[in-house]
């Protein structure tokens, strides 16, 4: 047998790439460089050769599944987009944000600081920020409202109210949540939080969908 070469583990790392940075560069509104991106194979609806949008380094977008960042939108920090989770238009992921799954950004959207999005959520000129957590089948066309309560974060959408809590999360329709009585919430929340914050909690609720 002959000898068998000896295989550069760089190159074969660089070949299963999908996009590489470009020289092509812009400054975020923190004046940080993000860099443009370009496709190196074809993958889902894009082609090879194909530009992309700016992200400042590579941890910003996953080399595999289908998820891209377009032209004009912009992924920065520590924010993460994976999966087949895609940034359109000039929206922005920026801070610790995590983009995950089948999600669409659009428009001017913007997710920061440790805001999440999972499932098939499309968010449309929306700012998700602080501990938000938007997910499901939903499509959002406001900014959600982000609440952190004792040891409860909870995100309210058009569509639903999240109770986000240590040890599990509960996910409500605005038909489920009206129609929950104390008994029921306080298996999450303590019968004390309940007669604290419930009132305050609807009424939030009937003022963020009724604008």
């Amino acid at each position: 047998m002959g000898i068998i070469p000896l295989v550069n583990k760089e190159y074969v790392m660089s070949i299963d790439k999908k996009y590489e940075l470009t020289s092509n560069y812009l400054y975020d509104e923190n004046h940080n460089k993000v860099y443009q991106i370009r496709a190196l194979k074809a993958f889902g609806n894009i082609r090879k050769g194909q530009l992309g949008g700016y992200i400042a380094h590579e941890r910003n977008l996953s080399q595999t599944g289908d998820c891209w960042v377009y032209e004009n939108a912009e992924v920065s920090e520590d924010a993460r987009v994976v999966h087949n989770a895609m940034l359109r238009d000039f929206s922005k992921a920026t801070g610790n944000a995590r983009i995950y799954n089948n999600v669409v950004l659009l428009d001017n959207t913007v997710v920061t600081d440790n805001a999440c999005c999972a499932g098939r959520v499309v968010v449309q000129n929306a700012i998700l920020k602080g501990n938000t957590s938007v997910e499901g089948d939903d499509v959002i066309k406001k900014s959600p409202i982000y609440i952190g309560i004792e040891d409860l974060n909870i995100t309210i959408t058009q569509q639903y109210v999240l109770l986000d809590y240590s040890e599990n999360a509960k996910h409500y329709s605005l038909n489920e949540w009206f129609k929950l009585g104390s008994n029921q919430l306080s298996e999450i929340c303590n019968s004390t939080w309940i007669k604290k914050y419930r009132n305050t909690l609807d009424a939030l609720i009937y003022e963020h969908n009724q604008k």
